[in-house]
């Protein structure tokens, strides 16, 4: 599984969602989790599970066609490529819906949920022929994560910056 974080101790941690809450939870200095609130923590979850349930299995059939046919042509394969781009393009529009009129995904601040919307939203800037384009609010809101200091020092240190 991607991700897994191993701490100190050995221990092991997989699934997104959770590696982000227990980062959270142990840096609280961060101010990466959602604030304290019920409903603030429900959209957390909420947000999470969209990304968890929704939006990041629609990429599967993009990346990996061939676990959803046993067709092996080209024009198959790019079939089951194209519908999963449609599935992702519902959860865009839902995303989009969202992300109107707000800066980040819960609770006005920069929250771990953000930090997961990030890659599975670049992926559309890199994929999808008209990348962001008719998601002018998700496109808004992943201009902003991309500035990010901390986001800039990752996306440098992993090789992921776009040259000029």
């Amino acid at each position: 599984s991607v991700p897994v974080l191993i701490d100190d101790n050995g221990w092991t941690l997989t699934q997104a969602a959770a590696v982000l809450q227990y980062l959270a939870s142990r840096n609280p200095e961060a101010g990466i989790d959602a604030p304290s609130s019920l409903e603030a923590q429900a959209n957390k979850d909420r947000w999470l599970s969209f990304f968890t349930g929704d939006l990041h299995p629609a990429w599967s059939p993009v990346f990996t066609p061939q676990r959803y046919t046993t067709a092996t042509g080209v024009e198959a394969l790019a079939a089951v490529r194209e519908a999963g781009m449609q599935l992702v393009r519902k959860q865009l529009k839902i995303l989009d819906t969202h992300l109107e009129g707000r800066q980040w995904m819960i609770a006005g601040q920069k929250t771990i949920v953000d930090a997961y919307a990030f890659p599975l939203v670049r992926w559309a800037t890199l994929m999808l022929p008209e990348k962001l384009a008719e998601y002018p609010n998700v496109a808004a809101f992943f201009d902003r994560v991309r500035q990010d200091a901390a986001v800039v020092r990752v996306m440098n240190d992993e090789g992921l910056l776009e040259k000029p």
